[in-house]
């Protein structure tokens, strides 16, 4: 009789994630790296945008102005006045986006950012389980997959605690060759 093919063995369960105390600890240098470096990581990303073409510069510094400006509300204190979406709502907007469209670069970088934001591993997954609600099964699954392995190449104490390097490593495991 022929050997029965095994399946891998399921991936961590994204509640697991950042939940021992050297997890908490990682968890917490990631956020403070991330906090003391967040206005160097935010113009390089601004530069990438514009590498790719110069004449985005406006565009890009509008989406930067609109979205990643300092004098965002705080989601801490309610305001019925508030006209614009506090830092956390903008990752959470764009995590569900990125989910529903298959796009697993994109995606990474913002599950990292949001989980930098101050969302949390199980808060992301549900967010994405939502947008695969609305998008396919395949998203859903390809979201969880994405956020499982964003997970853990950042709770690898390998992994370094520097926004730009920690945003290479995203692109180097999720870019598709070519894009």
């Amino acid at each position: 009789m022929p050997p029965q093919p095994t399946l891998p063995p399921p991936p961590t369960p994204i509640a697991e994630f950042f939940t021992s105390t050297n997890g908490l600890r990682r968890l917490a240098d990631l956020r403070d790296q991330y906090r003391q470096s967040r206005p160097a990581f935010l113009a390089a990303l601004r530069k990438f945008l514009q590498g790719l073409y110069a004449l985005s510069d406006p565009y890009v510094g509008v989406i930067n102005d609109a979205f990643y400006s300092p004098d965002l509300p705080d989601d801490a204190v309610a305001d019925p006045r508030r006209n614009a979406l506090s830092v956390p709502d903008r990752e959470r907007c764009l995590i569900a986006l990125l989910a529903a469209r298959g796009e697993p670069w994109a995606l990474a970088t913002h599950v990292y950012v949001g989980l930098m934001e101050g969302i949390s591993p199980e808060e992301i997954a549900h967010i994405i389980f939502l947008a695969g609600i609305y998008s396919g099964v395949s998203n859903f699954i390809g979201g969880i997959e994405t956020e499982g392995a964003t997970l853990s190449l950042l709770e690898d104490t390998n992994t370094p605690l520097e926004p730009i390097t920690i945003a290479g490593m995203i692109q180097a495991k999720f870019r598709a060759p070519g894009s």
